[in-house]
């Protein structure tokens, strides 16, 4: 059943004498038994033009505010090469397209975009299910920053990876201005955002826009940079025991997912760090993973959900962030939401999947965007950095 803002009302022609309908007895017999006049022709003419008004007010209303955000998301990219993909702003839930039935009708005018049905969906988890949901990224695609942004409907606490622990005190700074007053200028300026290297690597503007907005809790989620570069360094032993027992470190992966971890290091380094250092960053890696977990714990406990702003490695099932959270929160529903590029000639959705030991997909949901358009190859310039021996 659709809402009465997205439903035209029946209109019915009057059946009592009216002056707009040419007198009395229009539609019955007046008090002087003449015949029914018919209605003068120039106020049937503007009769017709005010039903029409009508209707394509109505009609114009049933355009929904998530409609508008995508049309300015597309808008926002038009020129990127790939922003004609046909995959591109798809979205997949656990492998299959969201099924148009799945709608929230008090809130449709017929079929929702999917953007909007994924939003409402991440909405009513959190607010009725205490859900804490995961939504990731490729660091320098400023469409996924702008899109979550979108998402952000709620009143969640947002945690963020590209704000680390050691920043608690600008985040308690901020949290300390009037609310009614205090700015996203005021937040990036407490962090010393512009000599961040998040600050370079693209916009994150809309996150921050959004989160300063909700008037909610703005999380650092990862670890401290010093330990980030203990764990990297020397592995497991630059962390306590009771730490690592606590953070759920101690119960290894299993042997394939010990090898695609490895295997991710290598790739997202391009190649360009020996092999001797994999495992140590391997491991400071489910370091960050275990961490951001545990400030989502918290954050849940007090305010019964959460959002995680992060990059895709740490969102997907099977070894990022999601497998601390079932080690420690196993009755915590956790929901994962890959943004993943486009790529050409690449058009069958099922060929973007990546799936655990069980075959089971890496997310609950996977949104399909434009490609970012780049100057260089992000591999020539992390090897361009890398001492040679």
């Amino acid at each position: 059943m659709q809402s009465d803002s997205c439903s035209m009302k029946q209109r019915s022609l009057p059946t009592s004498p009216s002056p707009l309908w040419g007198g009395p007895g229009w539609g019955s017999r007046g008090l002087d038994d003449r015949a029914p006049e018919f209605p003068r022709p120039h106020l049937l003419v503007a009769t017709v033009m005010l039903i029409f008004a009508s209707w394509t007010t109505q009609v114009h209303a049933c355009k929904t505010p998530f409609d508008r955000d995508l049309e300015e998301l597309r808008s926002s990219v038009k020129d990127w090469p790939s922003a004609q993909h046909p995959l591109s702003f798809r979205i997949l839930i656990a492998g299959q397209p969201i099924p148009p039935a799945d709608l929230l009708k008090e809130t449709s005018c017929g079929d929702e975009p999917e953007f909007h049905r994924l939003q409402t969906r991440l909405a009513n988890a959190r607010s009725q299910q205490n859900a804490i949901v995961l939504l990731g990224e490729v660091h320098d695609n400023f469409l996924h920053h702008a899109s979550r942004a979108k998402l952000l409907v709620g009143t969640s606490p947002i945690a963020f990876e590209q704000i680390r622990a050691d920043q608690q005190p600008a985040l308690d700074a901020f949290a300390a201005l009037p609310v009614e007053t205090r700015t996203t200028s005021d937040l990036t300026r407490l962090l010393n955002w512009d000599k961040t290297s998040w600050s370079k690597t693209s916009n994150y503007t809309p996150l921050f826009d959004s989160a300063v907005a909700s008037k909610l809790p703005i999380l650092a989620a990862d670890p401290p940079r010093d330990l980030i570069r203990a764990t990297a360094k020397t592995g497991p032993s630059a962390l306590p025991a009771e730490e690592r027992s606590r953070l759920g470190l101690d119960t290894p992966l299993s042997d394939a997912q010990n090898a695609a971890s490895l295997a991710e290091i290598e790739a997202s380094h391009c190649g360009a760090i020996p092999k001797s250092a994999h495992p140590n960053m391997a491991y400071a890696q489910r370091y960050r993973d275990a961490h951001m977990a545990d400030t989502l714990i918290k954050a849940a406990a007090t305010n019964g959900s959460a959002v995680l702003i992060t990059g895709n490695g740490h969102v997907r099932s099977d070894r990022g962030v999601p497998w601390y959270l079932r080690q420690r929160a196993p009755d915590k529903k956790v929901i994962s939401v890959l943004l993943i590029e486009v790529e050409d000639g690449k058009t069958d959705p099922s060929d973007y999947v990546e799936r655990d030991e069980s075959g089971k997909p890496t997310a609950d949901y996977i949104v399909f965007t434009p490609r970012a358009p780049r100057d260089k190859d992000p591999c020539e310039e992390l090897r361009s950095k890398v001492p040679k021996n």
